[in-house]
């Protein structure tokens, strides 16, 4: 009997140990993957997305935002500052009534609303001060040297409507080697060179995806009729 006892206490014992083996492996598991997901956590927003994860170096797609906020704020005037292969414009285009885009290389995309203008963007100046147009949102990407961007959004401000948009590309590279002349160069020193500048007259917001992309929103000066309530 004395031997049956502890055969069978042994067996319960041994069942018992299993499973708090068992239960330990299942805690040491749980663990681990919270200390993953903690690793993930701390990893910096703008290392997050990579393009050797994305198979190409531009992760945000720029074209997509802008012209999804096109299709809400339904643009009287859309200007662009770099065409290229007219990507962006393509998409923006059916939310607008009229397109401008500038660009010193010859584009051939054509449609009734867009009107091309190659040249500069210190040669467009001129048609902005002859034209005087009213612009509700424009984009810059045109030359990455920080200071031509800074004249280039000088150039559009007063031309923009209040609560109009004007968007920056290349302002958030994820590394320095992004920020060679040929690819993002200083751009990421705009967006605090316009806080500085135009502080009280615009809101400005960075998105940390490579290369990074700046919406800068024009301030209403004067307050609509019933915020003054």
């Amino acid at each position: 009997a004395s031997k049956k006892i502890s055969e069978r206490s042994a067996r319960t014992t041994g069942s018992a140990g299993t499973r708090d083996v068992e239960k330990g492996t299942e805690e040491t598991k749980v663990s681990l993957l919270r200390t993953n997901d903690i690793r993930e956590m701390s990893v910096p927003i703008h290392l997050r997305n990579t393009p050797q994860e994305h198979g190409r170096a531009e992760i945000i797609d720029h074209a997509f935002l802008i012209s999804y906020l096109a299709k809400w704020y339904k643009p009287n005037l859309y200007v662009e500052y770099g065409v290229r292969g007219a990507d962006c414009i393509y998409q923006v285009l059916p939310y607008c009534k009229k397109v401008w885009g500038v660009d010193i290389a010859p584009s051939y995309y054509r449609h009734p609303d867009f009107e091309f203008f190659q040249m500069s963007t210190r040669e467009f100046k001129d048609i902005l001060e002859t034209r005087k147009p009213v612009i509700d949102m424009a984009f810059i990407d045109a030359c990455h040297k920080s200071e031509v961007v800074l004249q280039d959004f000088d150039d559009l401000f007063p031309y923009v409507i209040e609560d109009g948009l004007i968007f920056l590309h290349d302002t958030y590279p994820m590394s320095r080697e992004y920020t060679s002349p040929d690819y993002c160069n200083d751009c990421w020193r705009v967006p605090n060179a316009l806080k500085n500048k135009y502080q009280g007259r615009i809101e400005i917001l960075t998105l940390p995806v490579q290369p990074g992309l700046t919406m800068v929103k024009k301030l209403r000066q004067t307050p609509l009729e019933w915020m003054t309530e």
